[in-house]
Order: C-alpha cells, then sequence, then structure tokens
C-alpha cells in the first residue's frame, strides 16, 4: 500500500517536472533553490518520502531535511519508517566552555549520525537550522578516529588503547559509562557511544580470541559477537599537535588577562592541557583545535 502512494505522487506531472529541474540544476556550477508548495499534511507525507528516496538514488548521498523543530522531526521519521527509509534525527547539543560536568548523551548521538553520514549508512537526515548551524568535527577527523574491531585478527593492545585515548576515551578500573575503557591483563573492556552495554575483548597475544558484550552491572558476559565498531567519544578531539598549539593560545591569552578571574581560569585551563584532566571546556577553543570546523 505504501509504494502505491509513492508511485501515485511520482506519476503527478508537478513532481516529475520537479525531479528535472533537480537533474538540471545538479549540473550547474551554482544550482539554485527550487520551491514546491500547494501540499496539504497528507499529501507532504507522501511527496517526502518519495522525494527522500528519489533525490538519494540520483545524488548517490544522504539527504538532508532541515524542519522547524523537535515535534516536526517525531512525525516525519515515523513516517519515514512506514515506508523503510534509514533516517536519523541531528540533534542539537549545548556547548561547554568552562570545566564542568555534563551529560555528553546528545553530543554522541550527533557523532553516530554523523559516522552513518561517512558511512553512507544513512538514506535522509533530519535537523532543525540551530543543530546544522552548531560546528562540529570534520570528516577526516572523524575517519581517522574511527576503527572496526574483527574477531580473529591482530591488533597491539598497547596500540589500541592509545587509540581509544586519542579518540576521546577515558581509561578507569572498571567500565560503567560510555565512552571509557579499561584494561585487565590481555582483556580490554570499552564502552563505545552508539553501543547500549560495552565490550570485552580477550586477547591471545596480539590476536582477539574472544570478543562478546556484557553486562556493566553485574560485569557478565551476555553475548557473543565477531565485530566491533569504535567511534569517537566527542566532537573536539584533541591531538598531541593540536594540544601543544592550544597550550601555547592559553598562555598568550594568560599573559593578556586583565581580570584576576580570568586570570585565574586560564591557569586552571593551562593546568589541566598539561596534565592528563578531563578537559572538559574545548569547546570554547574549537577554532584553534580544528583550523576549519565545519
Amino acid at each position: 500500500m505504501n509504494q502505491l502512494f509513492l508511485e501515485s505522487i511520482r506519476a503527478q506531472r508537478e513532481y516529475i517536472h520537479l525531479l528535472e529541474n533537480f537533474d538540471q540544476a545538479s549540473r550547474r556550477q551554482k544550482p539554485l533553490p527550487m520551491l514546491a508548495t500547494g501540499l496539504g499534511e497528507n499529501a507532504l507525507c507522501v511527496f517526502l518520502p518519495a522525494l527522500t528516496e528519489d533525490l538519494r538514488d540520483r545524488a548517490q548521498r544522504s539527504v538532508l531535511l532541515v524542519l522547524p523543530d523537535e515535534k516536526e522531526i517525531r512525525k516525519l521519521s515515523g513516517v519515514f519508517a512506514q515506508y523503510g527509509i534509514c533516517c536519523a534525527h541531528y540533534p542539537q547539543r549545548d556547548f561547554m566552555f568552562y570545566h564542568m560536568t555534563a551529560s555528553r548523551e546528545f553530543e554522541h548521538e550527533r557523532l553516530g549520525v554523523l559516522h552513518g553520514l561517512v558511512s553512507g549508512e544513512l538514506d535522509a537526515v533530519l535537523t532543525t537550522p540551530q543543530a546544522l548551524l552548531q560546528y562540529t568535527m570534520p570528516p577526516e577527523v572523524l575517519r581517522s578516529n574511527t576503527l572496526t574491531l574483527r574477531f580473529g585478527e591482530e591488533y597491539a593492545p598497547q596500540q589500541l588503547c592509545r587509540f581509544l585515548s586519542d579518540a576521546g576515551y577515558r581509561r578507569v578500573e572498571l567500565v560503567d559509562g560510555k565512552c571509557q575503557y579499561s584494561v585487565r591483563g590481555g582483556i580490554l573492556d570499552l564502552f563505545p557511544p552508539a553501543m547500549e552495554n560495552p565490550v570485552r575483548i580477550e586477547f591471545f597475544g596480539d590476536e582477539i580470541d574472544q570478543m562478546g558484550i556484557f553486562d556493566p552491572m553485574t560485569q557478565r558476559k551476555i553475548e557473543q559477537i565477531d565485530r566491533c565498531e569504535i567511534t569517537p567519544a566527542r566532537e573536539i578531539l584533541l591531538s598531541a599537535q593540536s594540544k601543544e598549539k592550544l597550550c601555547r593560545t592559553v598562555t598568550a591569552q594568560l599573559k593578556k588577562a586583565a581580570g584576576e578571574k580570568a586570570r585565574e581560569s586560564l591557569a586552571e585551563e593551562l593546568e589541566m592541557l598539561r596534565g592528563d584532566g578531563d578537559c572538559t571546556f574545548l569547546d570554547k577553543y574549537i577554532s584553534v583545535i580544528y583550523e576549519k570546523p565545519v
């Protein structure tokens, strides 16, 4: 029945004309926007799925739909699900400019959507103007900090721990929260942000001997798996080079700071950057860490 609705709107002369205009516009160096008007709510719930499928097939990439608010996103997500369209909601998040503890739930959701875009898994992304305009990590940084582990393959555990630290994961004694990892002998526990439960990897030398999902409450394994995808834990990652650059920037700001409160804040940030603490204020310096934030 759903396909009948899609085919009915695809047969409309105006819809065919719209796609022809899209094909022409996509060949121009500076394509102009197109406007579709006169659609009621019910017609729109068929028009958007049909258009999303057709534009995805023509462009061979995900389609971005910018909607006015979260309510409209929830409604359209339900419509897309009925038509079997794989879509995701890219949410707005609160930036953190000071040293404080806060939830990173929305940041983890955004990273999951960005990974879905880079990997080509998504047909469509639904978002609001506010979320769309927020800076995030460049795609090449996302790719270089993503790794797929497979059962039976070899990975040097020490290098893997270094990779996790560079990708924003925090080393702990016992993994009980997202974006943490721990090492006990030949066992590596890690909790990727996109997963519901953490993963336990058992090594025989450098070879992955066992891999499974475990319950963080009981620490008992509940399911065997043969692959695990590690995605970054944060949108803003500090490489050794960018950390050194940021230290120079904060030092220069400290020398110029006029107020006592500003000097104290900058001195605290500099101390954390030079140590191994969790730098929660990095949103403040996104343009320093990423020369071209996107």
